[in-house]
C-alpha cells in the first residue's frame, strides 16, 4: 500500500487541497492519503487554531473513504520528521510519501532530519512548472530514487488570496469559486473575520 502523507497549514482549507488529493489517488500514485493539519505553533501569520482547521479539513473529505484526517500534529507536534515515524509506526507494511510543493523542495535541506526523510521515505512532489521540479531535485541527487514528481494539474488556489478577499469584501459569492460552502459556513460561524483583523 502507497499512502500519502498531506500536512499543511489549511488555512482554510480549499477546493484544491481536495483536488490535489483526490487527483494523487485516482492516478495511482498513492493508495490512501492522510491529511495532517500543522500545529498551532507553526510559524505563521493569520493562523486559525488547529482545531477549527482540523474540523474545516474533517468536514471537505468527509465523504472521501480513502482519506483520513488526522489530529497528529495540531496535538503539539512541529516536526515532519516524527509525524512521518508516526505513520509508519502504525501501517510498517506500507510505502509513506510526504506530499509537498517545489516550494518546499526549494528550502529542505533546512528542514528537521531532512537526511533521515530522505533515506526512510519518499516525497511526492506537486509542481506548477516541471522546470522548477528540474532545478530543485538537482539538490538532492544522492536521494533522486526517493523523490518523485507527480504528474497531475492542481488549480492554484492560494489561502493568502481567500483570506484577503474576506477582510476586504466579506463572504462574496466568489468564494465559492474556492471554498466548499460548508467550509464558508463554518468560517462564518466562528467569526472570521473578526479573528483576521
Amino acid at each position: 500500500m502507497k499512502i500519502g502523507i498531506f500536512g499543511g497549514s489549511f488555512n482554510p482549507p480549499h477546493k484544491m487541497h481536495k483536488n490535489i488529493v483526490s487527483q494523487l489517488i485516482k492516478k495511482g500514485y498513492i493508495d490512501k492519503a492522510i491529511v495532517v493539519p500543522t500545529a498551532d505553533k507553526y510559524n505563521k501569520s493569520y493562523l486559525l487554531k488547529g482545531e477549527d482547521r482540523y474540523n474545516m479539513v474533517k468536514q471537505i473529505f468527509k465523504d472521501d473513504k480513502k482519506v483520513e484526517v488526522s489530529p497528529f500534529e495540531i496535538e503539539g507536534r512541529l516536526y515532519t520528521i516524527n509525524t512521518l515515524n508516526y505513520f509508519k509506526s502504525i501501517y510498517p507494511k506500507a510505502d509513506i510519501y510526504f506530499i509537498c510543493g517545489t516550494d518546499n523542495l526549494a528550502d529542505f535541506a533546512s528542514w528537521q532530519s531532512y537526511k533521515e526523510i530522505l533515506e526512510n521515505y519518499k516525497l511526492l512532489v506537486i509542481a506548477r512548472d516541471s522546470n522548477d521540479f528540474d532545478k530543485e531535485i538537482k539538490k538532492f541527487d544522492e536521494y533522486r530514487d526517493h523523490i518523485k514528481l507527480a504528474k497531475i494539474n492542481p488549480r492554484v488556489v492560494s489561502s493568502t488570496t481567500i483570506r484577503e478577499e474576506i477582510i476586504k469584501h466579506g463572504y462574496t459569492e466568489k468564494l465559492k469559486d474556492y471554498l466548499y460552502v460548508d467550509t464558508i459556513n463554518y468560517l462564518k460561524k466562528i467569526n472570521l473575520k473578526e479573528y483576521w483583523k
